[in-house]
């Protein structure tokens, strides 16, 4: 992704920590890349604790200066936790649980991705992963699929049933269910 010249709420995108941890992040769950547009940055320093990457054009010997600087006056650029796995957990992101079903059937997408005990996914990872529901929904696509570098997915989908459901998720080292709230107006209707 790459964030713009623009203030939001005052601050610039590049060092908009709100905007690139919380909202691209935690909110919207993206795991990818983060950099400026050409000649965006505004503090290099706030932007590697914002979240952001790579400075474009590149960096400026200016700002690596600003870098170094702030490193050996003790302050925290940004922490990285280094450390073995030791266990893996899955770690599971739902666009919505509660499903409404109108004209047609409701989807949600289900991410998942497997992280050891400081949060880092484990890209090594690529055991099979089975998924069972319970209650109105289905999946949607295959029941049983293959984490691909640490991560995966599915999507299930409403049956046209009101009630409480939900969704098991199991590998060889972790199980997690979720739980859904669905309402049909199709349903209702008969």
């Amino acid at each position: 992704v790459m964030c713009s010249y623009n203030k939001i709420n005052g601050t610039y995108a590049s060092d908009n920590e709100w905007l690139l941890e919380k909202v691209l992040r935690e909110d919207w769950g993206y795991e990818g890349f983060v950099m400026t547009d050409w000649g965006a940055v505004d503090d290099r320093v706030q932007g590697i604790r914002a979240g952001l990457e790579l400075e474009m054009p590149g960096n400026t010997e200016v700002n690596d200066k600003k870098i170094v600087e702030a490193v050996k006056d003790g302050k925290v650029v940004k922490t990285v936790i280094k450390s073995p796995s030791k266990e893996l957990r899955l770690d599971i992101k739902i666009d919505h649980t509660d499903l409404k079903e109108a004209e047609t059937y409701d989807v949600a997408a289900v991410r998942i991705r497997a992280v050891d005990q400081n949060g880092n996914v484990a890209p090594f990872a690529c055991e099979p992963v089975m998924f069972k529901t319970c209650g109105p929904i289905e999946i949607y696509g295959p029941s049983l699929a293959s984490l691909q570098g640490g991560m995966g997915g599915c999507y299930i989908k409403t049956t046209g049933q009101s009630g409480k459901a939900s969704l098991t998720i199991q590998t060889e080292f972790d199980t997690r269910t979720v739980e859904f709230e669905v309402s049909s107006l199709m349903n209702e209707k008969s």
